[in-house]
């Protein structure tokens, strides 16, 4: 019985995604969501209230899958540089092997580049952690964090276009160097960074 839960509850979030990641969230019904799942109606509101409670959870759900890979590449990685590298890096990869989670959780994140937003705690502090140690030396943290966050989210949008694994991780590779020189390492350094990280979790 639980097991046949968790499989209804996923076929609910994945189907909720699958039409998030093309589609606002005003303009999807339950109807749509429960036909896609191959779920009942009524078994909808066993697992959740609304249409909105499962909306707020397949986001979450995505969000919570990427973040964790991105610790996963991160472990044990004390680098600020690296740690950028690598976290662009997991998520270009997780992007290719998860089209449609990345999808949604670009198109529903509407703070994706606010430097405040709890999504971005992670690269806050690898930024932070770089000013302070002189790795980076850009004008201000907050110039910093916004720049990590555009490379990022542009790189993953691009990325989706390509679809090609041999023709993202190219892509990846130069756009980390950039993002690097940007935010202050020296070409060399960045370079090597970037390879590093590509072919390291890429």
């Amino acid at each position: 019985m639980e097991r046949r839960r968790t499989r209804t509850r996923e076929a609910l979030l994945k189907a909720a995604q699958e039409l998030l990641s093309t589609r606002a969230a005003g303009v999807i019904n339950v109807d749509e969501i429960t036909e896609l799942a191959d779920v009942a109606k009524g078994t909808f509101y066993n697992y959740f209230t609304d249409k909105d409670a499962l909306i707020r959870a397949a986001e979450a759900s995505a969000r919570g899958e990427l973040e964790q890979r991105i610790a996963e590449c991160n472990a044990n990685v004390s680098d600020p540089a690296a740690r950028v590298a690598r976290a662009f890096a997991a998520m270009l990869d997780w992007s290719l092997s998860e089209p449609i989670k990345a999808r949604t959780v670009l198109r529903m994140s509407p703070h994706f580049a606010d430097p405040d937003a709890p999504i971005n705690s992670g690269v806050r502090a690898d930024v932070h952690s770089g000013v302070a140690a002189g790795r980076f030396s850009v004008i201000s943290d907050e110039a910093g964090i916004v720049l990590v966050l555009g490379v990022i989210s542009s790189g993953v949008n691009r990325a989706l276009d390509l679809g090609k694994k041999s023709k993202v991780h190219t892509l990846g590779e130069h756009l980390a160097e950039a993002l690097l020189i940007a935010l202050g390492l020296d070409r060399t350094d960045a370079k090597n960074v970037a390879k590093s990280a590509m072919s390291e979790v890429g």
